[in-house]
């Protein structure tokens, strides 16, 4: 059974993916858990880059990465 996603569903998507984008392009690092809760799963093994378990270790792998690297970005 799908289920049905109305207007303020479709904002709050659109609106949490507005903010990933500008947490990660702008290195706002440090505000991560808006956008995820502490228990995360972050898979990007299929970019080769493996998966994250925990906002720490999300914010951890994007500093790795480096300025300019389009980190865990999607």
């Amino acid at each position: 059974m799908a289920h049905e996603l109305h207007a303020e569903d479709r904002q709050a998507i659109g609106e949490t993916l507005s903010l990933h984008g500008h947490l990660f392009d702008g290195g706002h690092l440090g505000r991560l858990g808006e956008i995820f809760t502490p228990d995360v799963v972050y898979d990007m093994s299929a970019l080769g880059v493996g998966t994250f378990e925990g906002i720490e270790a999300i914010r951890s792998a994007a500093l790795r990465l480096g300025p300019g690297t389009p980190s865990l970005i999607t």
